[in-house]
């Protein structure tokens, strides 16, 4: 009896030794499970777009380790949440070669339609084992059967209520129990990647959205710098043939210069150096015409305003006298410099000065003023026209896009030049003046010198 007894003591003792030994494993499990979670939230909440991609492969890597997984999946919603696709996914090294292709198609709802609807509740589906299923998911048995999986769990990826996705892990060696402490720890994971995968699509799909309006933009930009062209093709072609037949007329007079027994030196000289001077204001007027035309990027210099007005008289002089209007320009000297792309304040500019010639082909004094000054801490510029002046009902959307009050204009002049300024950090405005027409201006924040150099 003393030996049974003893017997018996032993035995209960090393049983009570194994349950601690056990215990004691299942607490480290869960120390060290819990540290790697906490170590992938802190992750998840710093990751940027571009890291992203790679910290969450290591991260389906390190939990399907952790949980001796052969396979962890992440499947992104698609079709209003109808498919999943899978976006990341980690295999383990011991997974058998000739069974990689059963995991190679992307789980669909017709295999595992109770987890899916499970996941698209928000809920967490399990499976411990293949006969621990319930009656309802006998489709998802079949398919977990087929595919020689023992055991899973797929804990839907949430942004906010919604579920745009799912993490699934897969065990083909063993069943699972998949303990309460997992399931709650896997469920946080759940939440920090679907937060952090909808941020990252929502950023995504803002820089797709920013990239197509900046197209559209200078798509917009450029037609509106056409539709300016072609309003003034016959003041282009007056301005190009002026010195074209100036040449020409050099030219044949030239010629009977040299047919002469003694021609005069002096007066050859002044014919080609006329020749000379009016080829290159042909050169001028085509080169500042394929400037309007070119579709280049936004390049913000150090202006000085006058010049950039000055360059365009030429484009628009010649329809000054053809209207008979009479031709003002009082441009401030030593104006401070300011930061602009020169194309586009021109394309600016020359709306403003074709829409003043147009406002004023039916009156009868016709006078176009162009002015610079400093105002303040900016540099202002005026066109002003003496026209019939600017109602009050158009005054109120003078600047909305598709407002116009031409019965052939597009209505986005005005507000494309009004976005061209914002977007230099200046305003555009207009007032009507105290006899008769309006005046439009834009002022521009002038930088810390002027064109000379000089501190102002």
């Amino acid at each position: 009896m003393g030996v049974m007894n003893t017997d018996i003591t032993e035995s209960i003792e090393s049983n009570d030794l194994c349950e601690s030994k056990a215990q004691c494993h299942h607490i480290d499990d869960r120390v060290q499970f819990e540290e790697l979670i906490s170590s992938l939230a802190s992750r998840f909440i710093t990751v940027t777009n571009s890291d992203l991609c790679s910290v969450i492969k290591e991260s389906l890597k390190l939990i399907g380790s952790c949980l001796n997984a052969e396979l962890c999946r992440i499947g992104m919603l698609s079709d209003q949440g109808k498919r999943a696709r899978t976006a990341y996914s980690w295999r383990s090294p011991k997974l058998e070669r000739r069974s990689v292709h059963r995991f190679d198609e992307d789980p669909s709802e017709k295999d595992f339609p109770w987890a899916v609807s499970q996941m698209l509740q928000g809920k967490v589906a399990v499976m411990k084992s293949v006969d621990d299923l319930p009656a309802e998911a006998a489709i998802d048995k079949k398919s977990s059967l087929r595919r020689g999986e023992k055991s899973w769990i797929l804990v839907p990826l949430k942004n906010g209520t919604r579920t745009i996705g799912g993490l699934a892990i897969t065990k083909l060696s063993e069943p699972c129990n998949w303990p309460d402490f997992v399931v709650r720890r896997l469920q946080v994971v759940g939440d920090i990647l679907g937060n952090t995968l909808a941020r990252v699509e929502a950023e995504e799909s803002l820089k797709k959205q920013e990239e197509e309006q900046v197209k559209l933009r200078s798509m917009i930009y450029r037609a509106t710098r056409v539709s300016a062209m072609g309003e003034m093709t016959a003041a282009i072609s007056h301005e190009i043939n002026q010195p074209l037949t100036a040449i020409l007329t050099n030219a044949q007079a030239a010629q009977r210069f040299l047919a002469m027994k003694t021609p005069s030196l002096d007066e050859f000289r002044d014919i080609t150096r006329d020749i000379v001077k009016d080829i290159k204001r042909a050169k001028d007027v085509i080169l500042k015409l394929r400037s309007l035309f070119q579709q280049a990027d936004i390049e913000l210099l150090p202006l000085d305003l006058n010049p950039v007005i000055t360059e365009l008289i030429p484009l628009f002089q010649s329809q000054t006298v053809i209207h008979q209007i009479e031709l003002n320009t009082e441009l401030e000297s030593g104006l401070p410099v300011v930061k602009g792309d020169r194309i586009q304040l021109q394309q600016v500019l020359l709306n403003l000065i074709l829409n003043a010639i147009d406002s004023m082909k039916g009156s009868n004094a016709r006078e176009l003023r162009i002015i610079s000054h400093r105002k303040g801490e900016d540099v202002c510029v005026k066109v002003s026209d003496s026209g019939p002046g600017i109602s009050k009902e158009s005054m109120k959307n003078l600047f909305d896009p598709f407002f116009t009050t031409k019965k052939d204009g597009m209505g986005m002049g005005l507000a494309i030049s009004k976005a061209i300024i914002k977007a230099h950090g200046g305003q555009i405005g207009a007032e009507n003046n105290p006899k008769r027409g309006a005046t439009f201006f834009i002022t521009l924040p002038a930088l810390s010198q002027n064109v000379n150099g000089v501190s102002t």
